[in-house]
């Protein structure tokens, strides 16, 4: 049986549509990558508002030590992959 007139626009229509959205959806997936610049500046400035919640909330001994070590050891990690 011949496709109806219809049924091939249909097809045409779908192809159509199909072929566009994968166009789109390849072309927005080119980003530019930027690096992320982070000084020395940032991790002080970090570090010392770390330091002022810290003056204003009391915490255990043991808490404290957690409370500069984590973030520390985050930030040396992030370091550690640049160089």
């Amino acid at each position: 049986m011949k496709p109806t007139i219809k049924e091939q626009l249909n097809k045409q229509m779908k192809t159509i549509i199909v072929s566009t959205l994968a166009i789109i959806f390849f072309i927005s997936c080119n980003e530019k990558e930027e690096p992320i610049l982070i000084t020395t500046d940032d991790y002080h400035n970090a570090v010392n508002t770390l330091s002022d919640v810290m003056v204003h909330d009391i915490f255990s001994p043991p808490v404290a030590s957690r409370i500069f070590s984590y973030p520390n050891i985050a930030a040396y990690e992030i370091i550690a992959q640049n160089d």
